[in-house]
């Protein structure tokens, strides 16, 4: 404990200690929901979880593709939770006023403690892990801004109002402002996606999609979706709910019931179809000429759904596309012309990202070929309209 301590004084870095911590072996019952004081809901890619925490304990069930359900319990008082496709996480104090984070592994069950070493005056009421840095609120300054740390590496996210919350959709961190705006964080960069009303929470609300109020707005182009309560955006639009929270995840939709049972509905089951977002919507019409950059995952249904006034959808063979999902490369027949559409990440044009983008991106790298419009636009990961090592870092992390 003194070499540790030592150590701690030494650096002021980040420090991450691996330790287990109690992982309840039996199953939690979603009934184990109902002793937190709030029930949160990621939306992923592929999976879908509700979870929260109650005193020092972490509770986490995942609902699609399967149920698996998990508590892990630390030394401390928990302060913040949050969730990505793999993992719960919660952020902690103990009794020496030290900060820590839990990792709970929902495939294994096993959890990871690591602490923060921060030199920073950090508000433990929200944080945010993605892409393998971990991102709290400081607070010690005329402006609050946000804090990233990795390994030993430290990243400063500065902005011209205070930082008053953190939250994580579709594999990235993002920053919501006092004045609403909101910017996709990580390795360093700060991109801004949207301004959302003023001092509303931001919450998942689908895949690509956060909710402020009763708005649902899209991380992608900024646009607001949707104007009502208890609706999650799923593959096929949008889903009105009755319960406490709604998760969705490949193409299917999981409703916490006020008894805190669970149901998993698919489009076509229990007539509980999801909903097309309403006509008064504000989606920024697209032009012929430009090209329209999307998210991973969606698909050419919810696509056609999203814009109305695209005609059809042409994949690389000039055939027309009423079904799969979006790749980069193809078009969408607008008036006037067509509309290029890449998938962000996309770079080999198959629908999907993965390794195989990443060495297409570092191949473009070490020979210098130029890049495609789409397929530049499917590179510039973090949309500052430049293809560099940042991308390739934030590819690399974004599929883990």
């Amino acid at each position: 404990m003194a070499k540790r301590f030592l150590l701690c004084l030494l650096t002021l870095a980040l420090f991450s200690v691996s330790a287990r911590s109690f992982c309840a072996d039996e199953a939690v019952s979603a009934a184990s929901l109902a002793r937190c004081s709030k029930v949160y809901a990621y939306s992923g890619s592929s999976a879908a979880y509700f979870y929260g925490y109650c005193g020092n304990t972490l509770i986490s069930q995942r609902v699609i593709p399967d149920v698996i359900s998990r508590s892990c319990e630390v030394s401390g008082r928990l302060r913040a939770v949050c969730h990505d496709e793999k993992n719960a996480y919660a952020l902690y104090e103990r009794s020496d006023s030290s900060v820590g984070v839990l990792q709970m592994n929902m495939d294994s069950g096993s959890c990871v403690n690591s602490n923060l070493v921060t030199g920073y005056k950090i508000n433990p009421t929200s944080f945010a892990v993605a892409g393998g840095e971990t991102f709290l609120i400081d607070c010690g300054g005329a402006v609050s801004c946000a804090v990233g740390f990795r390994g030993e590496k430290t990243n400063r996210y500065a902005f011209s109002q205070n930082v008053d919350q953190l939250f994580v959709n579709a594999g990235s961190a993002y920053v919501k402002t006092v004045g609403g705006e909101v910017y996709r964080i990580g390795g360093g960069s700060a991109v801004r996606c949207l301004t959302v009303p003023v001092y509303k929470k931001a919450e998942n609300a689908g895949f690509g999609y956060v909710r402020a109020g009763d708005g649902i707005y899209s991380l992608d182009d900024g646009n607001r979706r949707v104007d009502k309560p208890n609706t999650v955006m799923t593959a096929d639009g949008a889903f009105e709910y009755s319960g406490i929270a709604a998760a969705a995840a490949g193409g299917k939709t999981a409703v916490l019931r006020t008894d805190f049972s669970c149901a998993v509905i698919s489009s076509a089951s229990e007539g509980a179809a999801p909903q097309q977002a309403p006509e008064n919507n504000t989606l920024s019409k697209l032009r012929a000429g430009e090209i329209k950059v999307l998210t991973s995952e969606t698909t050419v249904a919810a696509f056609l759904k999203m814009y109305p006034e695209v005609s059809a959808v042409y994949g690389e063979n000039g055939s027309a596309d009423f079904g799969g999902k979006i790749k980069t490369g193809c078009r969408a027949a607008v008036s006037g012309g067509e509309c290029t559409l890449a998938v962000r990440g996309d770079l080999n044009s198959n629908g999907a990202v993965n390794s195989a983008d990443v060495k297409a991106l570092m191949e473009h790298f070490a020979s210098g070929t130029e890049l495609s419009a789409g397929v530049s636009a499917a590179a510039d990961f973090n949309s500052d309209g430049a293809v560099d090592n940042r991308d390739l870092v934030l590819l690399a992390q974004s599929i883990g």
